[in-house]
């Protein structure tokens, strides 16, 4: 009995959802007067984030495959020639008195 084992690789396209975050800067005029106003270099941190895909791969234990051997015993009616060898002896030596 022979066995191959092959390794087939397939190709797939997979859909994978991921979001992130966008930041969107609106200016509204106001044209209002304010009693006090402080100018200076203030810095606003905004932190913007992004979902990242990440695709790895694993090798995973499908299945396993046993092949075991036996030995089957069958009894069949076959017709066959069988040789036999006979043995004729043919002894003359022997005396006969009369």
């Amino acid at each position: 009995m022979n066995v191959k084992k092959s390794v087939r690789t397939e190709s797939e396209e997979v859909r994978v959802p991921k979001r992130r975050e966008e930041v969107e800067v609106e200016r509204v005029p106001t044209n209002r007067e304010v009693a006090e106003a402080e100018f200076g270099d203030e810095e606003v941190v905004v932190q913007v984030f992004e979902e990242e895909v990440v695709v790895s791969k694993r090798i995973v234990l499908k299945e396993e495959i046993r092949l075991r051997k036996r030995v089957v015993e069958e009894t069949e009616v076959v017709e066959v020639d069988l040789r036999k060898e006979e043995v004729e002896i043919d002894d003359q030596t022997t005396r006969r008195e009369g």
